[in-house]
């Protein structure tokens, strides 16, 4: 199991201001050889609209 974090902020130049901001935190986790699974948790908050963001989110991933 690997877990993992990122943070990603966006600017907005029409408002001179950051317009977004996400957090994903999670885990990925090797089933197979040739397989992996990732779970996250994403949040977000965008100003000036003040809307915000809250998902799940499975991710199945093949490699060969």
């Amino acid at each position: 199991m690997v877990p993992y974090c990122n943070v990603e902020w966006f600017y907005d130049t029409r408002y001179d201001d950051w317009a977004r901001t996400l957090l994903t935190l999670g885990a990925e986790v090797t089933m197979t050889d040739h397989s992996a699974m990732s779970v996250c948790c994403t949040t977000g908050r965008s100003c000036p609209q003040e809307k915000d963001l809250d998902a799940l989110g499975v991710v199945l991933k093949w490699y060969y």
